[in-house]
């Protein structure tokens, strides 16, 4: 029985023994790891000095182009297109003719109504001597006066419908495809060619809510500079002008519609082209712009690192609109502040870092 005993006192020595070298190794262990912490070289980094200012920016948005004016030619009168005086696709200006219609007809009628007319006024001229010497009645004269008046109306509508019968350009375009053939039979309002005038031309476009409270003010001055940007990102050399801003804000979009004019004189642009329009040098007052690579996105926010006293420290910040010149941000950034702009991914909360120079 004591030779048991002392064998599980010897075994129990030994465990012990063993732990407490085990554990007395785990210490050893961590301290190391904390003295090499301490003992890290500080992380050389670059930095950018924060500064409130005004920042220039340029704001695009897509757009489409349409036709500063755009009009549906009708007939006026009943009749059978005679002639057309035009080519489809073709340049016509304001006045120009377009088609002739039946005007045999509406010529006669001219004619019958101007030989009523000749015929009123010399009874209605023979009627006034007459009244004026009491040799009629008033009832008499009252007739008289009605039939050249009636006739005078009737010559003016006569003279209207044989001037419909020539159909002319309103506005100077692009004239469309015909919707009729010479010798067809047209109704009064038919809907004959379209125009479309292709200089100067309009670009319409929208802007967020968010850019009306900001620029509205901008945009509605007339030094406002405004391009066309096309498909191969080239900027138009001629500026265009605001000439439309809407009155609402569309609340399906929560958006705001605005439209610019530009000279096409250079037939550039195509009416119903979708192309974009930048608005030049609008400005930002009183904002920190810090550079892209500084802004550090993390699970609950964008971040950038700030350093004083050989220490990095960490700020939250909210993103606004990216710039040529960087990111504009809000937080609690303060002018003068240094903001780390390189090796980011290495910095921790609190790392020692050393400043070093260069780009």
């Amino acid at each position: 029985m004591r030779i048991q005993n002392n064998k599980y006192i010897q075994a129990l020595c030994v465990g012990c023994l063993v732990f407490g070298l085990s554990g007395c190794g785990e210490n050893n262990t961590n301290s190391d790891k904390a003295q090499q912490g301490q003992n890290m070289p500080p992380i050389p980094v670059k930095t950018f000095k924060v500064e409130h200012k005004n920042i220039v920016l340029d704001k695009t948005y897509s757009a489409i182009i349409k036709p500063y004016e755009q009009v549906e030619v009708i007939a006026r009168v009943q009749g059978i297109l005679e002639k057309q005086h035009f080519v489809e696709g073709s340049f016509v200006k304001k006045g120009d003719l377009l088609y002739t219609i039946e005007q045999d007809t509406y010529q006669a009628k001219l004619d019958v109504a101007n030989a009523n007319y000749k015929k009123a006024l010399n009874d209605y001229d023979r009627a006034k001597k007459l009244y004026e010497t009491k040799a009629i009645s008033d009832k008499e004269y009252d007739t008289f006066v009605s039939a050249y008046e009636n006739a005078k109306a009737n010559l003016r509508l006569a003279e209207l419908d044989f001037e419909y019968t020539t159909v002319k350009a309103p506005i100077n375009g692009i004239v469309g495809i015909k919707k009729f053939d010479k010798g067809n039979f047209i109704q009064a309002n038919t809907f004959l060619v379209s125009i479309t005038a292709t200089n100067p031309i309009n670009v319409e476009f929208s802007i967020p809510k968010s850019d009306v409270n900001r620029y509205l003010k901008q945009f509605k001055q007339a030094s406002t500079e405004v391009k066309i940007v096309d498909a191969n990102n080239k900027e138009s050399s001629i500026n265009g002008k605001i000439n439309y801003i809407a009155p609402q804000i569309d609340v399906s979009t929560n958006t705001l519609q605005l439209r610019a004019k530009f000279d096409n004189s250079s037939n550039d642009y195509i009416v119903g082209d979708f192309v974009h329009v930048a608005i030049k040098g609008l400005q930002i007052e009183n904002s920190i712009v810090v550079p892209e690579q500084a802004i550090l996105q993390t699970q609950n926010g964008a971040i950038v690192y700030v350093v004083a006293d050989g220490v990095a420290s960490p700020r939250p910040v909210m993103l606004d609109v990216l710039t040529k010149d960087g990111m504009v941000v809000s937080g609690p950034l303060q002018d003068g502040d240094n903001v780390i702009i390189n090796n980011i991914a290495k910095v921790r909360p609190n790392s020692k870092v050393v400043l070093v120079e260069g780009n």
